[in-house]
């Protein structure tokens, strides 16, 4: 018996050579059949990694591995390079705004001084 068939395995070279023609026929159906159903199989597959958002998405094209690894190496260091930038703007906006602080704390406490000095000559008049 053929696999996946229920039909009986017939081994006749009889007067009949079509025999042999008509299971290599279904045969090749039986082979199609299998191949549509993984076809089928793969394809919800992937829909379902797609859907995921997982690494498989960046794999959808027809690159080899080695094109998607420099791809991969590519988009690393532009992200490297933006978050680096990012870092600096960043480092500069903070001392800008400590230096902006330090003066406040200065003029505050000019301030302090001044108004104490008024304070304390006030009461010296009454």
């Amino acid at each position: 018996q053929i696999r996946g068939t229920s039909k009986p395995m017939e081994f006749t070279l009889g007067p009949n050579p079509n025999t042999v023609e008509d299971e290599y026929i279904d045969n090749l159906q039986q082979q199609i059949h299998f191949m549509e159903l993984e076809l089928k199989l793969l394809k919800e597959k992937q829909d379902e990694e797609e859907k995921s958002g997982g690494l498989s998405a960046l794999f959808t094209d027809e690159k080899t591995s080695q094109q998607h690894i420099y791809q991969l190496k590519d988009k690393y260091t532009h992200m490297k390079k933006e978050f680096n930038q990012l870092i600096e703007q960043l480092s500069k906006k903070k001392l800008e705004v400590e230096s902006e602080n330090n003066t406040l704390r200065r003029q505050l406490e000019s301030l302090n001084e001044t108004y104490g000095k008024q304070d304390s000559k006030k009461k010296s008049l009454e």
